[in-house]
């Protein structure tokens, strides 16, 4: 078999290329004289109009994208793939044993990492985390009791355990305390770097908001911790470092992932506004799908919308992704888990850095969100400093 010179022979040379006026008269032609910018257009949100069909001419004013292409590359992976995220799986805990087993089989069948949803108060970590190499894995909480008095107690049990501050990975769910709370969370973890302690979660009722009105709402509420903490004296690089943001996926591929990535750009916009070196990669953004309930689509409804959200994801650079059952069956939770092990080890997205890299559509798309989103933003500063 002939040997191909991969740097010199070009696929798409045999093929003519097309303008985009040549591709607007063939559509009308096909259409009976219907023009397709005007019959397929549609609207997103309350200033984006979108086509049916974009080139390089639509893009070629965006080259500062081009400076956000790429940037999930791991070279420090634990794994040595060229894009890695977290699985997460989310175990209810009412009883520390049988949280205990569901998160020892998830950690051996494909997890990366376990998200711990307590239902009580007291709770025994021995038997909780009982064989979890806490070094080697991300942990999560969501705590029934005061934050600050759990990961008090939490950080005291790895100390027991001769965990080293700097290996330990994973972050805290809460519900919004005061600033003083905000500030206990941030000295009990100032020498754990990889432990975030401040979320910033999308309200899963704002799945109704425009895509702008949600980038504008998720970058108020980080600023407004922002604000809260270098008020009180701590450093806003530091601050941003601590947090992690909670982004629940919809249904539309396209645009779920255009905002991600979107929501990139604007939180390395507001940390160089406050004066940080951080880098658009250095935000930890978690993504997570809801089951979706479409009788049309039984039964593999689940499959096909968690496939879909973790693709949208994954590709618009999620580092966290947990993949919510309807159910909490073994099954279902299994099924759920193994959706983004077979889009790492299967569809080889981890071997792709940034797949939606310089994709017309999808640029001008992340463009339209990135100044919509940032529009809005300054909007409701501005108001709120009025009132």
């Amino acid at each position: 078999m002939e040997k191909v010179n991969i740097e010199t022979h070009h696929l798409f040379d045999d093929f003519p290329k097309i303008t985009k006026q040549q591709w607007l008269e063939k559509a009308v032609k096909d259409l009976k004289g219907e023009d397709p910018f005007e019959k397929f257009a549609w609207q997103q949100g309350e200033s984006m109009e979108l086509g049916p069909y974009y080139d390089g001419g639509d893009v070629s004013d965006l080259q500062y994208l081009q400076d956000f292409h790429h940037r999930m590359y791991d070279q420090d992976s634990a794994t040595g793939e060229y894009r890695d995220w977290s699985n997460l799986q989310i175990v209810p805990m009412q009883d520390e044993r049988v949280a205990n087993a569901v998160a020892l089989d998830a950690l051996n069948n494909g997890a990366d990492g376990i998200c711990f949803d307590i239902a009580k108060a007291d709770v025994d970590l021995s038997i909780l985390l009982k064989d979890i190499l806490l070094q080697h894995c991300y942990v999560a909480f969501r705590p029934a009791k005061n934050p600050s008095d759990w990961l008090k107690e939490y950080l005291q049990f790895t100390q027991q355990l001769g965990v080293a501050p700097q290996t330990l990975r994973g972050h805290l769910h809460y519900e919004p305390i005061d600033t003083e709370g905000l500030a206990t969370l941030m000295e009990l973890v100032k020498d754990y770097s990889g432990f975030r302690v401040l979320e910033v979660v999308q309200s899963q009722k704002s799945h109704a908001l425009s895509p702008d009105k949600l980038l504008s709402l998720l970058l108020t509420r980080i600023v407004t911790v922002l604000d809260k903490l270098t008020e009180v004296g701590f450093p806003a690089e530091k601050v941003l470092k601590s947090c992690f943001l909670s982004v629940y996926l919809g249904t539309d591929y396209f645009l779920d992932m255009c905002m991600l990535k979107a929501l990139r750009v604007l939180l390395f916009q507001i940390g160089k506004a406050y004066g940080t070196t951080l880098l658009p990669e250095d935000f930890f953004l978690y993504a997570l799908a809801r089951p979706w309930d479409d009788e049309h689509y039984q039964p593999h409804e689940e499959i096909l919308k968690g496939t879909s959200a973790a693709m949208a994801a994954i590709i618009g650079g999620c580092s966290g992704l947990s993949i919510l059952p309807k159910e909490n069956s073994p099954m279902e939770t299994r099924i759920c888990r193994n959706i983004s092990t077979i889009l790492k080890e299967e569809a080889y997205l981890s071997k792709m850095v940034d797949p939606m890299a310089g994709a017309y559509y999808l640029d001008y798309l992340t463009d339209k969100l990135v100044k919509s989103g940032w529009e809005v933003f300054l909007k409701m500063e501005q108001e709120q400093t009025v009132s």
